[in-house]
């Protein structure tokens, strides 16, 4: 897999939202990831995608059905339109973790606040 070293935790700041979106990824078995994405107080996305050909493709994506607080529904919604149509890559930089798909990108850092 070339795209090793995205397991983990991660997180995303942004100006928009007081509390950072927290992002955990893991490889299952069959070479599926799954991708766990939530803003604290707000819904769970989970994205379900599986390597094919080099890149990556949406098998599911659900999110829970909570009405979040006002301060974190903008980067919740960015975030579940994003996931909802799948990522097409997935890159560690370093400390960072880059995602994107068709022009849209978020870069995540490491989440060293993770209770191991």
């Amino acid at each position: 897999r070339d795209m090793g070293g995205i397991e983990g935790d991660w997180e995303l700041r942004v100006e928009m939202c007081p509390v950072p979106a927290k992002l955990t990824i893991k490889w299952l078995m069959g070479g599926t990831c799954m991708l766990a994405c939530t803003v604290p107080k707000g819904n769970m996305m989970q994205c379900m995608m599986k390597k094919v050909d080099g890149r990556l493709e949406l098998l599911k994506f659900a999110i829970t059905k909570r009405l979040p607080p006002v301060e974190i529904i903008e980067l919740e919604s960015e975030l579940a339109d994003f996931f909802s149509v799948g990522v097409e890559t997935i890159v560690r930089e370093g400390d960072n973790l880059r995602l994107s798909r068709k022009g849209t990108e978020y870069l995540f850092s490491v989440d060293k606040n993770v209770k191991k």
